[in-house]
């Protein structure tokens, strides 16, 4: 679990601090950095907006001389794809790089990145014949965590950010890691800006105008009227199999407040006309009510940071209002990519069972229960999973690239109606498992995290399970017939 621990960084102008504090050298392991960058050759086209994520990875050896290995993550955070970029060096206070900038540009020799050792009227030469170079302003502290880490601000002519500021161990602050030295294209526009330094999985310097290491650069709201979100929808009356089409519609004032009204559609149409309540957002949160006379529920809350515990609502039963209240702790935060896009998701677990990741919101898109549910679990109303997402360019989010995103075939229904239905879960009293017709008789075990069987009892079509006696935590089950009918899952005692 990766923690986020923002320093909060003090500036101080006094030259005796300065003057006397131990040196703090570049990184040479477990060190990131985020760069935020805009960037077309199409001078009537949008610039394309990226997330460069640089961090150092090992040695490498470059013209007989010893680097530590910078690389460019792409993809998540999980398992990113590592594309090697250069290498960086320190010597006497003097840090080196050889490889490419950000647009790729590759000068072919090595650079001096940063001089630790310069004072207020010096000129630092980046390159040997190039255009870069940066002449030192003024010189003061800043302090970050527990250490004081000089500060330089330095004119070095660019066009982005001049004057620059440059922090011992960290690098440029404003213009990013390589900015100074990275040539800009003359086609199109292009535009970089640092976003934040991270060593040991610890965010240490977080550029102000940003919330987080993310740049903000996809938290794109999740009300957006060219959006669609396909659920597929379990009816709890009747085990009945369907898709729910979801849409943003018209803005509209309820008491004073702007919502934007939502629209749905089922029984295979695609083309959501019927209103189905509306939806507004406020600083990071997403409030839900089924019609004006109802109270608004909170559905989502994107503010939270890793530990933190929030109470939310999903939707079970729109025509009677009813929803369940869901209290998460958010046990991590990552980066992933969906459909080329990088997005924030929040892995969050229950209240009473920390680390038993259940739920998911991915930022702009919503729970994999869909947006308005927020709850997998089937507790006496209809149960949703989310399947896919659209915009007009087409895909944001699709579960499984094989199956439609529309209504299940009949064929399709027929293999899921088979299926047992376990709930709630979590569970604690009792287990209700409705098994269908067509399965028979059967052998019910639930297993313990370390593998032992925990009980077992024979069931047929229906039954429900006493299981007070179990103690909280992960469970495995298990529905084998005679027929040799297998499924299996895992459920949650709180």
């Amino acid at each position: 679990m990766k923690t986020h621990i923002f320093l909060f960084a003090t500036i101080f102008f006094i030259s005796p601090m300065v003057e006397g504090q131990d040196y703090i050298p570049f990184p040479t392991q477990n060190a990131s950095w985020n760069i935020y960058l805009e960037s077309t050759c199409e001078n009537d086209s949008p610039t394309d907006t990226f997330l460069l994520r640089y961090s150092i990875l090992g040695d490498t050896t470059i013209n007989e001389k010893t680097y530590h290995k910078l690389v460019l993550e792409k993809g998540d955070t999980i398992n990113p794809t590592l594309e090697p970029i250069g290498g960086i060096r320190e010597e006497g206070k003097k840090v080196y790089f050889y490889g490419q900038g950000f647009l790729r540009n590759d000068p072919g020799e090595e650079l001096l990145l940063y001089d630790f050792n310069v004072q207020i009227g010096d000129t630092i030469k980046h390159s040997s014949d190039g255009p870069w170079k940066s002449i030192v302003l003024d010189i003061d502290s800043i302090q970050i965590g527990d250490h004081y880490r000089k500060r330089y601000k330095v004119d070095n002519g660019w066009i982005y950010h001049n004057p620059d500021y440059i922090i011992e161990g960290i690098g440029s602050v404003l213009n990013g890691l390589l900015g100074h030295i990275s040539d800009i294209p003359t086609c199109g526009t292009h535009y970089w800006e640092h976003v934040c330094f991270r060593e040991n999985e610890q965010i240490l310097y977080l550029n102000p105008n940003y919330l987080d290491c993310n740049a903000g650069i996809n938290t794109n709201s999740i009300i957006d009227k060219n959006k669609i979100w396909y659920n597929l929808i379990y009816i709890y009356h009747g085990w009945n199999i369907d898709t729910e089409v979801i849409s943003i519609g018209e803005d509209t004032t309820i008491n004073d407040t702007n919502y934007s009204q939502v629209l749905r559609a089922t029984g295979g149409n695609e083309i959501p006309i019927k209103e189905y309540g509306f939806i507004r957002s406020d600083n990071d949160k997403v409030y839900y009510r089924t019609n004006s006379e109802n109270p608004e529920r909170l559905i989502y809350d994107f503010s939270i940071s890793v530990g933190d515990t929030t109470t939310v609502y999903g939707l079970i039963d729109w025509s009677t209002d009813h929803f369940i209240e869901c209290q998460y702790i958010c046990d991590s935060i990552l980066f992933r990519e969906f459909y080329e896009t990088q997005r924030t998701v929040y892995y969050l677990s229950i209240n009473l069972l920390p680390d038993h990741n259940c739920e998911s919101w991915i930022e702009g898109i919503g729970s994999l229960s869909g947006i308005l549910h927020n709850y997998t679990g089937l507790v006496g109303g209809d149960a949703f999973y989310l399947s896919c997402v659209k915009d007009n360019d087409g895909f944001l989010f699709r579960k499984n690239e094989s199956e439609a995103c529309v209504k299940l075939s009949v064929s399709d229904n027929n293999k899921i109606a088979n299926k047992p239905m376990i709930y709630p879960n979590p569970f604690s009293e009792f287990l209700h498992i409705n098994s269908l017709e067509g399965i028979g008789k059967s052998t019910f075990r639930l297993y313990g995290s370390d593998g032992k069987i925990q009980l077992q009892t024979e069931i047929s079509e229906k039954a429900i399970i006493d299981v007070s006696a179990l103690s909280t935590g992960l469970y495995y089950y298990s529905i084998i017939n005679d027929n040799q009918f297998g499924e299996s899952g895992k459920l949650i005692k709180y």
